[in-house]
């Protein structure tokens, strides 16, 4: 099974609209297709964002994360987070040292600017860093190529 870590981004928008690639990646964990991580800092940014910039989203997110079962990674050691520190900036350093430290397959985000347009966070920390679209598309042809073996 595919594990990926998801950042407040992708909760935020999973919560927020009924459709797209953030709820798509939801529906496929609740139907068994994917384990989805996150972290506490993350669960807390993606609720505090909600709070603040569409409440009315909040029983979307608490509902989809009792459907999800996610598993919450364990937090990175200090030290983990200062390697982190040294290849993207301080406030994205726990999502990526805990991520890495979950061992997930994707870490997935729809944050470019910080995550995925800078390839040494993705070269430094070992992890596959997506958006939900792209980690979509790789889902449905995976199940594809399943369902044609």
């Amino acid at each position: 099974m595919i594990r990926v870590f998801l950042n407040a981004s992708v909760l935020f928008s999973a919560s927020y609209s009924e459709t797209g690639a953030s709820r798509d990646l939801l529906r496929e964990a609740i139907r068994g297709n994917l384990k989805i991580v996150v972290s506490r800092h993350v669960l807390e940014e993606a609720e505090r964002n909600l709070v603040q910039k569409a409440p009315e989203a909040l029983p979307a997110f608490r509902e989809l994360l009792t459907l999800v079962a996610a598993e919450v990674a364990e937090k990175p050691a200090l030290e983990e987070l200062k390697q982190a520190a040294t290849y993207i900036n301080l406030k994205d350093a726990p999502i990526v040292a805990t991520a890495a430290k979950a061992k997930v397959d994707y870490l997935v985000t729809w944050d470019q600017k910080h995550f995925i347009d800078d390839p040494k966070v993705a070269e430094w920390s070992g992890l596959m860093i997506l958006t939900p679209d792209k980690l979509m598309a790789i889902v449905k042809k995976r199940a594809i190529l399943a369902h044609h073996s």
